[in-house]
Parts: C-alpha cells; sequence; structure tokens
C-alpha cells in the first residue's frame, strides 16, 4: 500500500515574501496514492523520481508534461495522483511574480507549464542542482542559490507596496466588493483589473469570491456540520450561499469532500506537528487545508 510523507524546510530570509516553505512530498509502497488539492497559489514542482498525474476527476487525469513543471494558480480543486517517487515544491506567492518570475501570473493560470516557460536558463540549473541534493534541506539550499542571485536583480519599488496592499485587503472578510478593493490600493477599477492579473492571475471579482471561499473553507476543518453556521464569512448571506460556492470551488459537497481519505492532508498534518515540536516552524505557510491562506509577509530590501 502507498504512503506518503511530506518534509518541509524554510528559504533563505530574504526569499520568505516570495517562497514562502519548500517541501518534499515522498511516496513510497506499491499502487500510488489520490487527493484531492484545494484551490492553490502557484508552485514549482520538481519530480525527480517517480511520476505524477493532475485532473478534474480520478477518471481524468494527466501525467504531468515533463519533470520540471510550474502549476499555475488555480480557482478550482484538482485531484493529484502520485505513485513512487520524490517531487520537491516551491510555492509562488502572488510577490513573486513581480520580483523573481517578472511575467504575468495570468499567463499561467489554471494550467501546467513546463518549467522553461517561467524560469528561461535558469530552468535546467534548478532542476539539476536540486536532483544532486540528497535531502530537503540540501535541496532548499540549492533553490535559495538561485531563486537569491534573481531577486538580487530587482529591486523593491511602489508596485510591490500594492501588492501588499491587495493581499492584505483580500484577506480581510470587510472588502467584499471591486470598489473597495480599488479604494484601498489606490488604483481605479480599470488599473486593478490589469493589477490583479498580473500578479494574481485572475481578475479582480473572481479574486475575491476565490478567497472569500477560501476563508470560510479553512474555517471549517475540526467542525461539526452543525457548527458551521457559526463561521460562515461575512460576504455570505447564509449556508446556502456558502454551500453554492463551496460546490463551484471543489466540485462537491462540503460533507461528501470532509468525508473522503486525504493522504497528503495527513502527511502534512505529521509534518508540520514534527515541525512545531522541533522549533521549524516560525513563519512557515503549509499548502494544506486549514492552513493554505495567503499569509502576508512584506518584501523588506
Amino acid at each position: 500500500m502507498a504512503e506518503a510523507s511530506i518534509h518541509f524546510a524554510l528559504p533563505a530570509e530574504p526569499l520568505r515574501p516570495f517562497i514562502p516553505a519548500y517541501w518534499d512530498v515522498v511516496v513510497e509502497g506499491a499502487g500510488a496514492i489520490d487527493d484531492l488539492l484545494r484551490p492553490e497559489w502557484s508552485a514549482i514542482r520538481l519530480v525527480l523520481s517517480g511520476s505524477w498525474s493532475f485532473g478534474p476527476s480520478t477518471e481524468d487525469m494527466q501525467p504531468l508534461p515533463g519533470q520540471a513543471v510550474v502549476h499555475g494558480v488555480a480557482a478550482h480543486a484538482q485531484w493529484a495522483r502520485g505513485e513512487a517517487g520524490l517531487v520537491f515544491n516551491i510555492p509562488l506567492a502572488p510577490m513573486a511574480w513581480y520580483r523573481l518570475i517578472g511575467k504575468p501570473a495570468s499567463s499561467f493560470a489554471e494550467h501546467v507549464s513546463s518549467l522553461d516557460a517561467l524560469l528561461g536558463e535558469d530552468a535546467a540549473r534548478l532542476f539539476a542542482d536540486v536532483k544532486a541534493a540528497r535531502s530537503t534541506e540540501e535541496r532548499a539550499l540549492a533553490a535559495d542559490r538561485i531563486l537569491l542571485a534573481r531577486l538580487e536583480k530587482t529591486r523593491r519599488n511602489p508596485t510591490s507596496d500594492q501588492i501588499e496592499a491587495v493581499s492584505r485587503a483580500i484577506a480581510d472578510p470587510a472588502c467584499g466588493t471591486v470598489a473597495e478593493l480599488a479604494a484601498r490600493v489606490g488604483l481605479s477599477q480599470a488599473q486593478l483589473v490589469r493589477f490583479t492579473r498580473d500578479h494574481f492571475g485572475f481578475l479582480p471579482k473572481k479574486l475575491i469570491r476565490r478567497e472569500r471561499f477560501l476563508r470560510m473553507f479553512h474555517s471549517m476543518w475540526g467542525l461539526s456540520v452543525n457548527d458551521w453556521p457559526d463561521f460562515l464569512d461575512p460576504q455570505y448571506v447564509d449556508q446556502s450561499h456558502m454551500i453554492r460556492d463551496f460546490k463551484h470551488f471543489i466540485g462537491m459537497s462540503p460533507t461528501r469532500y470532509f468525508a473522503l481519505d486525504r493522504p497528503l492532508r495527513t502527511a502534512v498534518v505529521v509534518a508540520l506537528t514534527r515541525a512545531i515540536m522541533e522549533g521549524r516552524a516560525d513563519g512557515m505557510f503549509v499548502a494544506e487545508e486549514g492552513r493554505q491562506t495567503l499569509t502576508f509577509r512584506p518584501d523588506s530590501d
């Protein structure tokens, strides 16, 4: 029977506004694991061994188109299937598109692309250096070297402040309209359309709706069905409104979703508990339900 384990490592301090954490996903044993991933921010995935497939259902999954890919920001849940091997993951916070990538996030949204399209000549070197490393920590250091070199070619400017302002606003339940978001950021609504498309991957209305749902989604973990109405996001009219959004973003009802076997989430909980006990979880962004919010961490240079 296949089992999954996850191992975290923090990036170098200057990279944490852009790369909140690195992690290995290891699948061992016979067979494969399936899990349903909630809508994610973008992530680089380096398949160092084994194989992974992704798709909208367990009946419609496609192998990754290479060993080094980027998953663009997603608005809907996606099934993942892994067979014996190791994948190194590098999540990309919205600020990364501006300072590390230099390309619009919308060009990669909702699909999987070759890492060459994202990083150019750095893609092959990143994959080779990470593959040559012998531990999660060594892989993190290898990624740090290349990403720090990219960061040094850019400097903080007023656009960084605006990305941070959008990040704060969409995390705030009181910010529920495009007009309010534009006012908080100091942009016209037309300017905001271009801004969120470039740095967050979606148009403002879609971005706000996605973040509203994810706030609600995170609060539901560990609660009974009877408790859910007490944790409704202020932007939801009632529980029926929330359930409609749940089916839209996840593809099934909350009751069905929370009854699923979740091997990757279980592995994340084990890894996070271990990191906390070892004192390594301070400031860590963890890509799993209950913690996969947009963690605001200012770009300080």
